[in-house]
């Protein structure tokens, strides 16, 4: 909380008013983040932590930017470049929790004056819907398992599922120059399957690779090189299970 410059009023809501709900200011980006629901954590970390900030000194990319976020939460990805001086073309988060979408959605439209567009949906290595029991929202919602129940308890929702190739198709015409992917352990369904020949369009792909009891990780940071990619800040990076990845054919396009 000492990072934001509403500082003081976030620690007397949360110590004295037990607020559930707060918003939260940084120069001219504002937030809102619900407790219950993980935002706080998952969103001050996008922001405040090196989780991804370790990158941006080797993210070499002016002008106006296309984003792509997968597993979006509450926009904390976006909202880091944007307080870092970074300029959009067009952004485009992908939320599966209807919970949390409703969150990201204010902190996109609330913040950038660029084309965003905020989607409901989950990225799975199929087009279809999927089932899934889902709460307020957390950090560790996955196609696997829900978090965080609402008013103690989850509730199903029917979620669209889409591939990367198609969520691409549908939202780009050209090189997306950043994708972010944080989908909790789904990374190896989605990238070591069909659906996913348009990661080779990404200049820059910064994604966090989960551990896997059945499937090394090796095997999925080689299908990512194979698509044209080479690792940055491989031997430095201070959040170990996050990785940036350059593409050799677009990064200097």
């Amino acid at each position: 909380m000492m990072a934001f410059t509403n500082r003081w009023q976030l620690i007397v809501n949360r110590l004295l008013f037990r607020c559930t709900e707060d918003l939260y200011v940084m120069n001219d980006t504002r937030f809102i983040v619900d407790y219950a629901g993980g935002d706080a954590t998952g969103t001050r970390e996008c922001i405040v932590s090196d989780m991804y900030r370790q990158y941006l000194p080797v993210i070499k990319l002016t002008g106006d930017i296309t984003l792509l976020d997968i597993g979006a939460n509450g926009g904390g990805f976006p909202l880091l470049f944007k307080i870092e001086g970074y300029e959009f073309k067009k952004i485009v988060c992908v939320e599966m929790n209807p919970n949390t979408f409703n969150r990201l959605r204010y902190n996109i439209f609330s913040n950038f004056n660029c084309t965003c567009e905020c989607i409901n949906v989950a990225l799975t290595n199929s087009v279809g819907t999927i089932d899934l029991l889902l709460g307020a929202g957390s950090t560790s919602d996955s196609i696997y398992q829900g978090e965080q129940p609402v008013n103690g308890k989850k509730i199903k929702y029917k979620i669209p599922t889409v591939t990367l190739d198609t969520l691409f198709e549908a939202q780009f015409v050209s090189v997306v120059d950043i994708l972010k992917m944080d989908i909790e352990g789904a990374e190896y369904d989605v990238l070591l399957h069909k659906g996913c020949d348009n990661l080779s369009m990404v200049r820059y792909l910064v994604m966090e690779i989960h551990d896997n009891p059945k499937i090394q990780k090796g095997l999925l940071i080689d299908k990512i090189n194979s698509l044209g990619f080479t690792e940055l800040l491989a031997d430095s990076k201070k959040y170990t299970d996050v990785y940036c990845f350059a593409n050799k054919l677009h990064v200097n396009g």
